[in-house]
């Protein structure tokens, strides 16, 4: 990112769909450590989103 290598997009996308599916398929789960990784992998994907919308910005 910081040498705005123009990968960082497709990597940021691509982050935000693995969390995605991640926080989708332990949401299924009602055990609460799978309840806590899909909480996790949506904080991550939103981070990511957020980063592409720093990024976008520049």
């Amino acid at each position: 990112m910081k040498r705005q290598s123009a990968l960082v997009p497709l990597l940021l996308t691509l982050c935000d769909f693995i969390c995605q599916l991640c926080a989708e398929e332990c949401e299924k789960h009602e055990e609460d450590h799978c309840q806590q990784c899909s909480a996790a992998c949506l904080l991550c994907s939103q981070a990511c989103i957020e980063l592409q919308r720093a990024e976008a910005q520049q």
